[in-house]
């Protein structure tokens, strides 16, 4: 399973939760465009906080531009492995 560092906690960067972040990330953006504020948790759902979990399971609450940015570093995490993975078979045929 590949993994991301973000702000010192280890997430998964593919399967089942990478797969969910993509969806929830359209709700962060949706929220940031109707003006939700960088540490409002509340943004998912009125009357608790958005939290997503680590590798290891631990809860963080994570506000809209938080969710955001992960998804961002985790998609970059998947693009540079694309290309990685390119190289290592250009320079097998070569």
């Amino acid at each position: 399973m590949h993994t991301i560092e973000y702000r010192g906690k280890t997430y998964a960067a593919e399967g089942s939760r990478f797969e969910l972040l993509r969806d929830v990330v359209l709700l962060a953006k949706q929220a940031i465009q109707a003006g939700t504020k960088p540490k409002n948790y509340r943004w998912f759902r009125e009357g608790g906080d958005f939290y997503w979990l680590t590798q290891d399971n631990e809860l963080v609450p994570m506000d809209a531009y938080d969710v955001v940015a992960l998804h961002a570093c985790a998609t970059r995490a998947k693009v540079d492995r694309l290309y990685r993975d390119r190289l290592r078979e250009d320079a097998m045929v070569a």
